[in-house]
Protein backbone atom coordinates (compact mmCIF):
# COMPACT_ATOMS: atom_id res chain seq x y z
CA UNK A 1 0.00 0.00 0.00
CA UNK A 2 1.42 3.33 -1.00
CA UNK A 3 -0.54 6.51 -0.54
CA UNK A 4 1.87 8.71 -2.46
CA UNK A 5 1.17 7.28 -5.90
CA UNK A 6 -1.52 9.66 -7.32
CA UNK A 7 -2.57 11.46 -4.20
CA UNK A 8 0.19 14.06 -4.28
CA UNK A 9 -0.28 14.97 -7.91
CA UNK A 10 -2.58 17.88 -8.68
CA UNK A 11 -5.74 16.47 -10.29
CA UNK A 12 -6.46 17.31 -13.92
CA UNK A 13 -9.59 19.18 -12.88
CA UNK A 14 -7.46 22.03 -11.47
CA UNK A 15 -5.19 22.45 -14.49
CA UNK A 16 -7.78 24.40 -16.45
CA UNK A 17 -8.70 26.53 -13.43
CA UNK A 18 -5.56 28.26 -12.25
CA UNK A 19 -7.18 30.00 -9.31
CA UNK A 20 -8.52 26.69 -8.02
CA UNK A 21 -5.20 24.98 -8.63
CA UNK A 22 -3.47 27.61 -6.53
CA UNK A 23 -6.10 27.15 -3.81
CA UNK A 24 -5.63 23.40 -4.00
CA UNK A 25 -1.84 23.71 -3.66
CA UNK A 26 -2.14 26.10 -0.72
CA UNK A 27 -4.64 23.80 0.97
CA UNK A 28 -2.27 20.86 0.54
CA UNK A 29 0.56 22.91 2.00
CA UNK A 30 -1.58 24.16 4.89
CA UNK A 31 -2.73 20.63 5.75
CA UNK A 32 0.82 19.25 5.31
CA UNK A 33 -0.48 16.55 3.00
CA UNK A 34 3.00 15.50 1.84
CA UNK A 35 4.23 15.00 5.39
CA UNK A 36 1.03 13.23 6.44
CA UNK A 37 1.25 10.87 3.48
CA UNK A 38 4.86 10.11 4.36
CA UNK A 39 3.94 9.39 7.99
CA UNK A 40 1.01 7.24 6.90
CA UNK A 41 3.25 5.27 4.52
CA UNK A 42 5.74 4.69 7.34
CA UNK A 43 2.98 3.45 9.63
CA UNK A 44 1.63 1.18 6.92
CA UNK A 45 5.15 -0.14 6.31
CA UNK A 46 5.47 -0.96 10.01
CA UNK A 47 2.10 -2.72 9.91
CA UNK A 48 3.20 -4.76 6.89
CA UNK A 49 6.44 -5.74 8.65
CA UNK A 50 4.49 -6.76 11.75
CA UNK A 51 2.08 -8.78 9.63
CA UNK A 52 4.98 -10.52 7.87
CA UNK A 53 6.59 -11.25 11.23
CA UNK A 54 3.38 -12.78 12.58
CA UNK A 55 2.84 -14.79 9.39
CA UNK A 56 6.38 -16.18 9.58
CA UNK A 57 5.94 -17.02 13.25
CA UNK A 58 2.69 -18.88 12.59
CA UNK A 59 4.22 -20.76 9.65
CA UNK A 60 7.20 -21.81 11.78
CA UNK A 61 4.90 -22.87 14.60
CA UNK A 62 2.83 -24.96 12.19
CA UNK A 63 5.94 -26.51 10.64
CA UNK A 64 7.26 -27.40 14.10
CA UNK A 65 3.95 -29.05 15.02
CA UNK A 66 4.01 -31.08 11.79
CA UNK A 67 7.60 -32.15 12.45
CA UNK A 68 6.65 -33.36 15.92
CA UNK A 69 3.70 -35.28 14.48
CA UNK A 70 6.04 -37.01 12.05
CA UNK A 71 8.50 -37.86 14.83
CA UNK A 72 5.69 -39.29 16.96
CA UNK A 73 4.34 -41.34 14.04
CA UNK A 74 7.81 -42.72 13.28
CA UNK A 75 8.27 -43.57 16.97
CA UNK A 76 4.92 -45.40 17.01
CA UNK A 77 5.89 -47.29 13.83
CA UNK A 78 9.26 -48.30 15.27
CA UNK A 79 7.61 -49.36 18.54
CA UNK A 80 5.00 -51.38 16.67
CA UNK A 81 7.66 -53.09 14.55
CA UNK A 82 9.74 -53.87 17.65
CA UNK A 83 6.76 -55.38 19.44
CA UNK A 84 5.81 -57.34 16.32
CA UNK A 85 9.36 -58.70 15.90
CA UNK A 86 9.61 -59.55 19.60
CA UNK A 87 6.31 -61.44 19.53
CA UNK A 88 7.29 -63.20 16.31
CA UNK A 89 10.65 -64.28 17.78
CA UNK A 90 8.99 -65.41 21.02
CA UNK A 91 6.43 -67.51 19.14
CA UNK A 92 9.11 -69.00 16.88
CA UNK A 93 11.34 -69.73 19.87
CA UNK A 94 8.48 -71.51 21.71
CA UNK A 95 7.72 -73.56 18.60
CA UNK A 96 11.33 -74.63 18.21
CA UNK A 97 11.75 -75.42 21.95
CA UNK A 98 8.50 -77.39 22.01
CA UNK A 99 9.66 -79.59 19.11
CA UNK A 100 12.83 -80.77 20.82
Amino acid sequence: INLSSDFLITPDFYWDRENLEELYDKTCQFLSITRRVKVMNEKLQHCMELTDLMRNHLNEKRALRLEWMIVILITIEVGDSTVDQTLHQTICHRDTVGRW
